[in-house]
């Protein structure tokens, strides 16, 4: 049988377990009311402290028990009210414990009797634990989960058994038995709330996933646009560095073509005066009365009339053309053409130039080729000029070389390589500009009005073809025709004149 002693150390330290259980997880969670009911078990623990002393009789008679009874009822009725998240009303239970604690210092200077004496400080806290009981009953009373009402069910079991205690405390075969059914009641009182408390813990630790995953959802949705605002801020910086790009070569384009005016009214002067001052001496020449002339320098002088007509015709024709092509308005003649017959064609018209200054022309031209559909006008035009520029650069005694390649039956490419001192990599982006020339009008010592190449280059765009031009200083220079394959029909007879 167990002593009252042995009963008052084991309920003593379940008590101290459930209070060190309390105080564990309302460090490790975000329940306050835990340490309510961990001072509550912590008093309980003390009252079994003190009964165990006045037992053994290492302490005199002291109201110390009920002291500790009073407190840690109230401490659980603290801790039950944030549980249910209710209002504290402290004052209330100020008052109450107040008058539980002058109850318990007064009657025994007045001489109360002891049976007397002990049932408000029993009965009172009996009363609030079946409150609070009933509390946890009718909190759950219709959850799908029970635990409350069984907590609930036990709390009320340790109200009836405190209510009883000021009856049965004195009779020693049933004092032991009281404290071990009091302690295993408060053990599994403490039990109860502390899995309770741990679900509670769980929901609040979920709800706070919850509230974070939500939070980070947010985050992220904040981060993207951020993100996107960042994409737009950034897009526009280009859209502006674009446009103060398109600024700038606008800018720079305007001021070429201001150049190009300059110079190409300056070429003008030259180009044009030249021969029309050749035609208008010559004719001047042959109407002249007061000397006669002899059919040897009759025939001289209208030749030079007719070459000089020739030069000025091609000069200004070359000039409609390109502002044809600008304005959109050239009209375009697609007809099969046979590449041999063009390219002879072509070294035909330029042979006379280059046997004036002593220049060979050698083609390299595949035998079978396909017929091609182009405009043979402007495809002449456009070849003609390419030779004329690379004959009037190349040294005397020069090579021209034209190679011909047909590249996988889809596109053929012709191309004239001069002997001339190249061009620099500054002045080969600004070659295809029109009007522009690579040496300054009044030291020049080639012709031309600069309109080669941009007029060639525009003749073969509208073709379907490219023009590109390579060039190297001391190497010289390569213009490279690109059209594409098509299948044509028997090519036409062309003109070699």
């Amino acid at each position: 049988m167990f002593s009252l002693e042995t009963a008052l150390v084991i309920s003593a330290i379940a008590a101290l377990l459930v209070s060190a259980a309390c105080f564990y997880l309302a460090a490790v969670s975000s329940l306050p009311y835990l340490r309510f009911w961990g001072a509550a078990f912590l008093l309980n623990a003390a009252r079994y402290g003190f009964s165990f002393a006045t037992t053994t009789g290492a302490l005199a008679s002291s109201p110390a028990s009920e002291i500790c009874i009073t407190l840690a009822v109230a401490c659980l009725w603290l801790g039950s009210r944030l549980d249910r998240h209710r209002p504290l009303h402290p004052l209330g239970a100020i008052i109450l414990v107040a008058a539980l604690l002058a109850w318990i210092g007064l009657t025994p200077v007045l001489g109360t009797p002891r049976l007397l004496y002990l049932i408000p400080p029993y009965t009172v806290p009996a009363v609030i634990l079946a409150l609070i009981g009933w509390s946890f009953i009718r909190r759950d009373a219709s959850a799908p989960n029970r635990g409350h009402i069984v907590v609930g069910a036990i709390f009320i079991l340790r109200a009836l058994h405190l209510a009883n205690y000021p009856y049965l405390r004195d009779v020693p075969g049933i004092a032991p038995f009281g404290f071990m059914i009091g302690a295993l009641l408060d053990f599994t009182i403490g039990l109860s709330l502390l899995v309770s408390a741990q679900r509670d813990a769980t929901i609040a630790a979920e709800q706070r996933a919850t509230e974070l995953t939500e939070e980070n959802r947010r985050r992220q949705e904040s981060e993207v646009a951020l993100m996107e605002a960042n994409e737009l801020l950034a897009k526009q910086a280009v859209d502006l560095e674009h446009l103060a790009q398109m600024y700038q070569k606008q800018r720079e384009e305007a001021l070429t073509a201001s150049r190009a005016k300059s110079n190409f009214l300056a070429n003008m002067s030259h180009e044009l005066r030249t021969p029309l001052n050749a035609i208008i001496g010559f004719s001047d020449l042959l109407t002249m009365t007061g000397r006669p002339l002899d059919d040897a320098s009759r025939v001289a002088y209208a030749a030079d009339i007719q070459s000089s007509s020739r030069r000025l015709l091609c000069k200004i024709n070359d000039i409609l053309d390109f502002a044809s092509l600008d304005a959109n308005n050239y009209e375009i003649r697609m007809a099969p053409v046979s590449l041999h017959a063009l390219l002879d064609t072509c070294m035909l018209d330029a042979r006379p130039l280059a046997d004036t200054r002593r220049i060979a022309i050698k083609a390299d031209v595949p035998a079978n080729l396909p017929v091609l559909e182009l405009d043979h006008h402007a495809t002449r035009k456009a070849l003609s000029h390419i030779l004329d520029n690379a004959i009037r650069f190349t040294p005397v005694d020069g090579i021209i070389r034209i190679y011909v390649t047909l590249i996988r039956d889809r596109h053929l490419t012709i191309t004239v390589q001069d002997g001339g001192p190249g061009i620099t990599r500054e002045d080969l982006q600004l070659v295809a500009n029109p009007f522009w020339q690579a040496e300054p009008i009044l030291t020049k010592r080639h012709g031309g009005i600069g309109l080669g190449l941009p007029l060639s280059r525009r003749l073969i765009e509208i073709q379907g073809g490219t023009l590109d031009i390579a060039s190297h200083i001391g190497v010289g220079t390569r213009v490279t025709l690109r059209f594409p394959v098509t299948q044509a029909g028997e090519p036409q007879q062309l003109a070699t004149a």
